[in-house]
């Protein structure tokens, strides 16, 4: 098999959310059971744009038994102030919104109708410059395959909990760092990421097989 040299923030997080999964929901306080997780990978729910229903997509989505976390991740690349403030852009911070609002409505028993209620030219309560998606639109069907397999727990129906996670993937060395994040409803989660593979160790490539083989 051909060896996997990784670079930056998408190939990180993808060894993150394989690699440390553990670790990431030990440090969010949540209790998971394995066999209950279930992790989208850069859920796509198409290319953002103000006057469409599109929103974009999350670094990951990672649903336990009781919560979802909705994760959107950051890297530690020109920046090596041992404080930093991450402020997040106003597409993420919406992206989060619209999600939140089709999460909300989603009913189990009712399905894909319930996820959409209202008709195709009404807006958004979170987001009113956005449209809520049609029925017939490809978006929809894909808040319904993401929001159908995360949104209650299998063992009552009860609504899982929804939280915003930002995930700063830093360097081994960076022991002092101090990270705020804005708005104060995202989770702050940081983890060390491997070493790289180059001379100087400074270049954020690293062996993919090797580094998730840990």
């Amino acid at each position: 098999m051909a060896g996997i040299i990784g670079y930056g923030e998408d190939a990180l997080t993808f060894w993150a959310i394989k690699n440390r999964l553990d670790e990431i929901l030990t440090k969010l306080g949540d209790r998971y059971d394995q066999s209950d997780c279930i992790v989208f990978y850069r859920p796509s729910f198409g290319r953002g744009g103000r006057s469409t229903a599109s929103f974009g997509e999350f670094d990951a989505i990672v649903s336990t038994m009781t919560h979802v976390y909705l994760i959107e991740s950051k890297w530690e690349v020109a920046n090596r102030s041992p404080k930093r403030r991450i402020k997040l852009s106003e597409a993420q911070c919406n992206r989060h919104k619209i999600f939140a609002e089709y999460f909300g409505k989603w009913n189990d028993a009712m399905g894909k109708l319930s996820l959409t209620a209202g008709k195709p030219e009404e807006h958004l309560h979170n987001i009113p410059t956005k449209k809520i998606v049609s029925t017939k639109n490809e978006l929809a069907n894909h808040l319904q395959f993401v929001i159908s397999r995360i949104a209650t727990r299998r063992d009552n129906g009860i609504k899982k909990e929804l939280k915003n996670v930002l995930l700063f993937l830093h360097r081994e060395e960076d022991e002092d760092l101090s990270i705020s994040v804005e708005p104060e409803d995202f989770t702050l989660v940081m983890v060390k990421c491997p070493s790289s593979i180059d001379l100087e160790g400074d270049s954020w490539f690293f062996d993919m097989e090797g580094s998730l083989a840990q």
